[in-house]
């Protein structure tokens, strides 16, 4: 009797350790589950930076109109807070083809298009835009710089003013600009922009439902076309057909130097674009540790301002794009030389 007594306690005391090492067995392998989740999670957040999903250019305000004084975020000046780094996303590096599209009722003779039209086919030809030739991307262990120039490619493209009847949306720009390339039998081009240029008296209102004018000035992605093809494009309103004159976008000088309240106050939002495009378009190449890219740290800031003459106002440009005048923000200078006009 003592001896089964003995042979039933062994019995049972096999039973609960073998039921509580099982119990320890599960209960370890859910937690090194976890426990391995949670250092997977915790890596990518340590050596991840998030970007922004798209870029928006901010409003200004009356405290930006330029004065002759250098920037303090200048080449080698004292108020740079830190370094542009590359994260290993791609770059345009090739040569543009940039397509001004325009969204409501332009007239094919308006200033606007005038203006930008120029500007879109002269900036690459500056010191300013050469900037770029600093920024690189690194595939399949090739380092490749940006050596492309960039030009305007649509100016005799019958078809380039588009109506458009309600709110605009980020939709409904993927559909008009896959409708302008269909409507001129062009191809879906991955080295082009997209330039949208829309009537400020045009509502949008972006994926994060904010709105131009309320919380932006123009802002770039990119969008899988039909084909397959990666479209970059941007977005900019005009402010002179904004109600109220689109204060925060308007024109940041005195007096426009092209005459042209509409393309004069753009074209530092489209160089500020355009930048941002060539040297992040994915939204995974160049920005800051805060996420902002490279003109987001330059944005309202404007060097070089040059003195009046016959021709010229006051405070009204700062650069010479071909044979004519703009105004447009610095742009930085990588990796840590701040914010310049070269």
């Amino acid at each position: 009797t003592r001896k089964t007594s003995f042979l039933s306690t062994v019995d049972n005391h096999s039973n609960l350790c073998c039921n509580l090492l099982n119990f320890l067995m599960v209960f370890l392998s859910k937690s090194i589950t976890i426990l391995l989740l949670i250092l997977k999670i915790s890596e990518r957040c340590r050596t991840t930076v998030t970007p922004y999903r798209y870029h928006k250019m901010f409003p200004g305000n009356d405290s930006r109109v330029p004065t002759a004084s250098p920037s303090v975020y200048s080449s080698g000046g004292s108020g740079i807070r830190n370094a542009i780094t590359y994260n290993g996303g791609p770059l345009l590096v090739r040569n543009i083809k940039i397509h001004n599209i325009f969204i409501g009722s332009f007239n094919v003779n308006t200033s606007t298009i005038r203006v930008l039209d120029y500007f879109a086919n002269n900036i690459a030809s500056t010191d300013w835009y050469n900037v770029m030739k600093l920024y690189y991307q690194i595939v399949d262990n090739v380092k490749t710089s940006v050596v492309g120039t960039a030009n305007l490619v649509n100016a005799n493209v019958r078809h380039r003013i588009l109506p458009y009847n309600g709110t605009l949306n980020e939709d409904a720009v993927h559909t008009l600009i896959s409708y302008y390339i269909e409507l001129n039998n062009l191809s879906p081009d991955e080295d082009a922009i997209y330039a949208v240029i829309f009537r400020g008296d045009y509502t949008y209102v972006a994926p994060d439902s904010s709105t131009w004018l309320g919380a932006w000035c123009g802002y770039h992605y990119y969008y899988e076309h039909d084909s397959g093809a990666l479209l970059k494009f941007f977005v900019a309103g005009d402010p002179s057909t904004a109600p109220g004159g689109g204060i925060g976008c308007h024109f940041a000088g005195d007096v426009p130097p092209n005459n042209s309240p509409g393309g004069d106050a753009i074209a530092t939002i489209f160089a500020h674009e355009l930048i941002e495009i060539v040297t992040d378009w994915k939204s995974d190449a160049w920005f800051f540790s805060n996420g902002y890219e490279n003109a987001d740290e330059c944005a309202w800031q404007f060097d070089n301002i040059l003195p009046a003459t016959g021709t010229l106002a006051a405070n009204s440009a700062n650069i010479l794009v071909g044979k004519k005048y703009f105004l447009i923000q610095n742009t930085f200078v990588p990796p840590n030389l701040g914010c310049a006009m070269s």
